[in-house]
């Protein structure tokens, strides 16, 4: 009898803090260990699209580095419109600063 564990959303997020936290500097993180880190917060999203720890985590990792990818990513949070909570509302409000950081808006006037 194979035991297979179930995949996890929680045991990602970890693994990608750990690996965060071995960086040092969220800045000075090498190109290849943000990817795997951004990997593993990706998958965790799939995994479980409501656990809003993963946005939290990935949009602080990126928003320095790559604005427009943080808030992409932010974006695709099902925001729950029927029973909006706290984590629906930062999410909104990270979109809008983000891409306000990275310049992904049209001008008006």
């Amino acid at each position: 009898e194979k035991l297979v564990n179930a995949r996890s959303a929680s045991a990602r997020i970890g693994l990608a803090k750990v690996l965060t936290e071995k960086g040092g500097d969220p800045t000075a993180i090498p190109p290849d260990a943000l990817a795997s880190i951004t990997s593993l917060y990706e998958e965790s999203i799939e995994i479980s699209p409501r656990d809003f720890e993963a946005y939290f985590k990935i949009g602080e990792l990126l928003e320095l580095k790559d604005p427009k990818k943080a808030a992409a990513i932010y974006s695709k949070y099902p925001v729950d419109f029927d029973h909006p909570n706290n984590d629906d509302a930062f999410v909104a409000g990270e979109v809008v600063r983000l891409s306000m950081r990275g310049k992904d808006y049209v001008k008006c006037g």
